[in-house]
């Protein structure tokens, strides 16, 4: 498997549209996405995408995002739209992009992360193991850096 950031030049690649689309569409509980390449060129250039593609096919298995976002207190990043495949589940690979993305965020020198997932989903027990906390917003909170 491979790790990397998508960027602007992946919104004219159809095969990476499609992956994502497919995987877009257990985020929306099977609901069919369509992602377009300016939706993709637009995203990529605001947001950070790390995705894993198998090696041999390039099929893209997992992906998660992290955008960039500014309040009072500081410099803070959003976790949104993390998925793996059904087929790849339980193989590290969610785990080991929620780690390349707080490696990104600690690179653009985020003061904490924020997951809008509810700690009683499955899908928390991760982000929990890799030191996240609730918070007082319902979700899920990293601290990365100091003030």
């Amino acid at each position: 498997m491979i790790n990397r950031f998508l960027d602007p030049y992946d919104a004219g690649n159809t095969n990476v549209l499609g992956d994502l689309g497919s995987l877009a569409t257990y985020l929306n509980e099977g609901r069919l996405t369509f992602i377009g390449p300016e939706d993709l060129s637009e995203v990529a250039l605001r947001s950070s995408w790390r995705v894993t593609e198998e090696e041999d096919s390039g099929k893209i298995v997992g992906m998660v995002a992290l955008s960039p976002n500014h309040a009072p207190r500081g410099f803070f990043g959003l976790i949104a739209d993390m998925v793996v495949r059904p087929e790849y589940r339980r193989k590290g690979i969610a785990g080991k992009l929620l780690d390349d993305i707080v490696k990104e965020a600690k690179r653009q020198r985020m003061r904490w992360l924020c997951a809008m997932i509810n700690p009683d989903q499955e899908a928390a027990k991760l982000f929990l193991k890799k030191g996240f906390v609730p918070d007082a917003n319902g979700g899920l909170r990293l601290d990365i850096s100091s003030p």
